[in-house]
Formats: C-alpha cells, structure tokens, sequence
C-alpha cells in the first residue's frame, strides 16, 4: 500500500495568481515539477461562500464565479514542497490536505509519461521525474 496525499483547493472563477486563472497556474507549476501527481479541477454549478453569497447556474442570467475545486494526488513525501508554494499563490481559497492509502494502480498504459526517467529507488518520493 502506498501513502498518497490529497491536496485540495477550494476557490471560484475568480481568484486569479499573477493574472491567470488560479486553477490554470496551479496545474501549471504542478506540470512543472515532473512529480508523479495527478491533478484535476472541478466546476461546481452551485455553491455558497463563507460571506453567503450564492452562485448558481440555475439562474436566468448568465452564471458567474463558480466555485472550483483543484485536486492534486501524490506520494505523500512529496507533499511538502508543493504545499508550501500553493500557500503564496492562493489568495483566495481554502486548501485541504487529507491521507490518502493507495490499495491499487491499475493502467492500460505505463505508469509514467514516455519522456520521464524515473530514479530507482522503491521509496515513493522517488517518484520524482526528469528529463
């Protein structure tokens, strides 16, 4: 069994690092890191903030500011790193971390992109790639 983390961050449509959608920066600087993680956003079509206010695409005119969820899994001695520069970059938004237990990986593929070397080692924080 293999010891993975969740990060997640919930925010909306709105929130923005250095001018770009937040969800595409953190998935950006996830990519860039060549760490075995997989990442994912999510839309909600309604939702409420801590300040009441309501977003919903139920209404008649246009939705706006949704909320979104970016999910990111990795082998949990990764975690650190990633969470430390996530915490400069949302500036609006919770994030979450949660233990996760691997009990399987199944693929029809290979388990790592062509274009990665993976270090041998059996350690899960090896799971660190380069090019």
């Amino acid at each position: 069994m293999l010891n993975y983390r969740a990060i997640e961050i919930f925010t909306d449509e709105d929130a923005r690092h250095r001018g770009r959608p937040l969800s595409d920066a953190v998935i950006e600087y996830v990519r860039s890191l060549k760490l075995a993680a997989r990442r994912m956003v999510t839309r909600g079509i309604a939702g409420c903030s801590e300040s009441g206010a309501v977003a919903t695409e139920r209404q008649e005119i246009l939705s706006f500011n949704l909320p979104i969820r970016i999910t990111i899994l990795l082998p949990e001695a990764l975690a650190g790193k990633v969470l430390a520069d996530l915490d400069g970059m949302v500036e609006n938004g919770i994030i979450v971390l949660g233990d996760l237990h691997v009990v399987g990986y199944k693929t029809a593929n290979t388990f790592f992109p062509r274009q990665f070397a993976v270090r041998q080692s059996s350690h899960p924080a090896s799971l660190r790639c380069g090019m």
